[in-house]
């Protein structure tokens, strides 16, 4: 075991080297402390003055929409966007109302853009999106007093296609605070789907933010774009592909033009929607300079009218108590009842349109002639419950499930319904010879007659209406929706007479929409115009095309338009002439404006 002698002494000249050692370290230290600190202090002063990192949250592109062919019709333009640092605007006190000046805001409306809290107010904040050059100009000229104040670059939705889809694919804005509250994902100035496919579709289409970082001088002015490992960029939006033919859209919209109503088209083989359309409708290349004006315009073109607009659907229902009265066993297709032009029912006298009478009537001239006698008699004799089973068994009183916000149920009256609004002795058997023919309490919408429509077409098959056709997610898979789908309890026999009644319409010497015709095609349709109490009846047609194998199916309304023969049919007849041209030619030969 090693001993060491207690009394050992460090030799002196240890000592002094140690010392020395020791002084020449702290000099050292000290010396680089000095150069450090007073030195290179103005320098490096200087240096953390003027620039600093700022972290930016980069936002994503919104996904583009296409229609069934891939022409885009809606796409992502650049635009200008100018954000504000709270906490180092507030710095400069002529700041805010030199901003307000060049920006031509209110002062009071751009103190309220800047009320955040916590980390927001080190953050870059939206104060003004759209953003002219020739502002952006100025702002660089008053660079030294706007500290905090940026230009960034965002995209903002554009729409190159002639064919406007307003309704269909509806606006974007800024969030609101009950947006914010809802979903984290949000920040105060953020775009988000107002209305439309837009809306409906918020999550697929608004993409993921990223993370960037750049070097700023004390100004706010971007001195270089940093590169660092934790940074992310943003995930662009996922593109969609609708069902619209844009041809179709665009060619309904411009038949419609001037006019208040509805177009819709639907392929009855798989309830793709091919068209629809709500007028009057509006620019949205042009939305932010029009919205005011749209806001107070009486003619409602914000309003969606193929999923909200409620109207009785006159004559086109009368298919439905024509398949009531048939599957009840009450009549069949050699059921005949005379029409003398009016009908008796206790102290009422109810009306045909042709005052004159059309005589001996069955099912096929019934629905040929749209007389209303025959379906007088034979609701009467099927009575309600039935009327209300078979409206309910063709989706009516129900919503279609349309992939669109807003989509309204309608009315399907019942007993149930009258002796609650009226009482159970309110009312008699005479509102029964209203519904018959789609007057009184029935309302439905564009939508759902276009789908009642698509059903008569198949032979009684449901699919759900649907926008979306397909997309392709962010790992490549394409992402097809499922259709969904139903039988309808209704028997071939009944079904094969209604649609050759409604073939007799348009085709037959004695149809009422004869000026639905297609050259070289055979069509099958029911006219219908409602009675209205606050001005001129509404035009209806209802058809599809063609007959033997549809492959579409329709609805065209016209408010205030009249006969339905008259008004609605001939556009009905333009759009399906065109809708059959569009197969025959290359579609790439098609100029659209």
């Amino acid at each position: 075991m090693t001993t060491f002698d207690q009394n050992f002494e460090i030799p002196n000249y240890v000592k002094y080297i140690f010392v020395f050692l020791t002084i020449g370290i702290f000099a050292l230290l000290g010396g680089r402390y000095y150069y450090l600190q007073l030195k290179l202090e103005s320098k490096y002063s200087l240096r953390s003055e003027n620039n600093r990192i700022r972290q930016v949250i980069t936002q994503p592109s919104r996904g583009l929409i296409s229609d069934r062919y891939g022409r885009i019709i809606v796409d992502n333009r650049p635009a200008n966007t100018i954000t504000i640092i709270p906490n180092e605007f507030e710095k400069e006190p002529r700041a805010l109302e030199l901003l307000a000046r060049i920006l031509e805001m209110n002062v009071s409306d751009l103190v309220q853009k800047l009320k955040v809290k916590g980390v927001q107010r080190f953050l870059p904040q939206r104060v003004k999106r759209n953003v002219e050059m020739e502002t952006i100009v100025e702002i660089q000229e008053n660079a030294l007093f706007l500290p905090g104040v940026s230009r960034v670059t965002e995209p903002e939705r554009a729409y190159p296609s002639g064919a406007r889809l307003s309704h269909v694919l509806g606006y974007t804005g800024e969030v609101t605070p009950k947006n914010l509250e809802q979903d984290e994902y949000y920040a105060s100035g953020d775009i988000i789907g107002k209305s439309g496919l837009e809306y409906y579709y918020e999550e697929v289409l608004r993409g993921k933010k990223g993370v960037n970082y750049l070097e700023v001088d004390r100004y706010g002015r971007v001195v270089d774009d940093i590169e660092v490992e934790s940074e992310i960029p943003a995930e662009k939006g996922i593109d969609m592909h609708l069902t619209i033919d844009a041809f179709l859209q665009e060619s309904a919209e411009a038949l419609l033009e001037g006019k208040r109503g509805a177009v819709v088209m639907i392929d009855p083989r798989n309830g793709d929607v091919l068209a629809m359309l709500s007028k009057p409708d509006y620019d949205l290349n042009k939305l932010r300079y029009i919205w005011s004006d749209l806001q107070k315009d009486e003619e409602v073109p914000l309003y969606n009218r193929t999923t909200k607009s409620l109207h009785s659907p006159g004559s086109t229902f009368k298919p439905i108590t024509l398949i009531g009265a048939l599957e009840s066993r009450v009549i069949d297709e050699y059921t005949t009842f005379f029409c003398p032009g009016y009908y008796v029912i206790g102290d009422r006298i109810a009306h045909c349109w042709n005052h004159s009478g059309h005589g001996k009537v069955d099912a096929f001239y019934a629905i040929e002639q749209s007389c209303n006698i025959f379906f007088f008699e034979s609701i009467l004799k099927m009575g309600m419950d039935k009327f209300t089973e078979i409206s309910e068994k063709f989706y009516f009183g129900r919503k279609t499930g349309i992939d669109l916000p807003g989509d309204f149920s309608g009315t399907v009256p019942s007993e149930e319904y009258y002796n609650e609004t009226f009482g159970r002795s309110g009312w008699s058997k005479g509102v029964l010879l209203n519904i018959a023919i789609g007057q009184g309490e029935v309302g439905v919408t564009p939508l759902q007659l276009a789908q009642y429509t698509m059903m008569l077409a198949n032979g009684g098959t449901y699919f759900k209406p649907h926008l979306l056709k397909y997309y392709f997610d962010h790992k490549g898979e394409k992402i097809v929706p499922e259709v969904v789908t139903e039988k309808v309890d209704v028997s071939k026999k009944t079904m094969d007479i209604v649609r050759e009644g409604m073939r007799r319409v348009v085709q037959g010497v004695h149809g009422t929409a004869k000026r639905a015709k297609v050259e070289g095609e055979v069509v099958a349709g029911k006219t219908g115009t409602a009675q209205n109490p606050h001005g001129e009846d509404h035009a209806w047609f209802i058809g599809f095309a063609p007959f033997e194998n549809p492959e579409v199916a329709m609805c065209v309304l016209i408010e205030n338009g009249g006969g339905g023969g008259r008004n609605a049919a001939p556009i009905a007849g333009e759009l399906l002439k065109l809708f059959f041209l569009s197969k025959k030619v290359d579609y790439a030969q098609i100029k659209l404006n």
